[in-house]
């Protein structure tokens, strides 16, 4: 059966093609606010620090002195009340980050003081400080430090021999211009090349034994790899991130400064001393009781330049023992110890 013609009709008229419109959301452009920008509220807390920082008296002499915070007063009040520090020693600072308590120490030991710092944050070393960046709690990096001294002690011994050897020269220049007035003696450009040629003969060669002391050049190296104790002060200012639970920030200050403590027993020269950053709390009489085997005199300290408020105090150990009793060690000392 055929469709009607209407239908066929239909089927067969030409289609009419439609444009394709699309349409995209609209986006309607609005005026930029001319209302300035209101900063973000601060916290009360945060307002509180910043009165604080702005009030603080060692928060300006810092600023005025140049040094990196104000924690530099608490050092500089701890030598006042103990004379930690003396000119030429070696010094170590455990956690030095800033770098206050270094900046302290170089100035405190002028001219010839060797001063490194040991931090697990980088920061950008103070004039005059050698640092070491790294977890001092990773042996690797105690090996470091331990290198460290063995070079600076070399650079002692080479230096001291070097001073020997320009005084004698000087002497025997003060001989020469008073008692050789011939002309034909050496001049000033002679003698400097005579001395320089001495001095890399000395560097070649090993020391002479004189007037009845043996020295054995041998025996000095050995020395210097196996014992290290020629440290005249180690700094701790070591602290964990601290949680706001008082118990966990007391243990967690405690495990640094017997860290700190083990490394003096093996680097501290007899004579040293010690001091470490803690915050109070139960186990303040063991950490005392150990330093007391190692040290003549202990004594803890919170100086003025510590906030009335914190929890921090600080230890002194003054005056390495020569001989520490074989027994001792940290484990002795403690909760199950004696």
């Amino acid at each position: 059966m055929r469709p009607p013609n209407s239908l066929l009709a239909l089927l067969h008229r030409p289609t009419t093609r439609l444009p394709i419109r699309l349409t995209l959301p609209s986006t309607t452009l609005r005026p930029l606010s001319t209302t300035p920008l209101l900063p973000a509220k601060s916290s009360s807390s945060s307002t509180r620090w910043l009165n604080r920082q702005t009030k603080d008296p060692y928060t300006k002499a810092a600023k005025s002195s140049e040094y990196k915070s104000r924690a530099a007063f608490k050092l500089v009040q701890i030598n006042d009340s103990h004379k930690i520090f003396k000119r030429n020693q070696i010094v170590i600072d455990l956690g030095y980050a800033p770098g206050s308590w270094s900046q302290v120490a170089v100035d405190m030991t002028k001219p010839h003081g060797k001063v490194l710092g040991v931090d697990i944050i980088p920061v950008c070393p103070p004039k005059g400080v050698s640092t070491i960046q790294g977890n001092f709690l990773d042996a690797g990096v105690r090996e470091e430090v331990r290198e460290w001294i063995r070079r600076m002690v070399a650079m002692g011994k080479t230096k001291g021999r070097l001073d020997e050897l320009e005084a004698a020269a000087k002497e025997a220049e003060g001989d020469e211009t008073r008692f050789h007035v011939d002309p034909d003696s050496p001049g000033y450009i002679d003698m400097e090349r005579r001395m320089s040629q001495a001095e890399e003969e000395l560097r070649k060669t090993p020391e002479t034994p004189t007037k009845g002391k043996k020295v054995k050049e041998v025996e000095e190296k050995e020395d210097l790899t196996k014992d290290i104790r020629h440290v005249d002060v180690i700094l701790s200012d070591m602290m964990c991130n601290t949680s706001g639970i008082p118990f966990r920030d007391h243990a967690g200050s405690m495990d640094l400064c017997n860290a700190a403590l083990r490394f003096a027993l093996e680097t501290l020269k007899p004579g040293g001393s010690f001091v470490c950053k803690f915050f109070s709390g139960a186990e303040d009489k063991f950490l005392q009781k150990r330093l007391s085997k190692v040290f003549e005199k202990v004594t803890i300290v919170k100086p003025d330049a510590s906030r009335k408020e914190s929890k921090e105090a600080f230890m002194v150990g003054k005056k390495r023992r020569a001989v520490i009793p074989d027994w001792f060690t940290l484990e002795a000392i403690g909760p199950k110890g004696a």
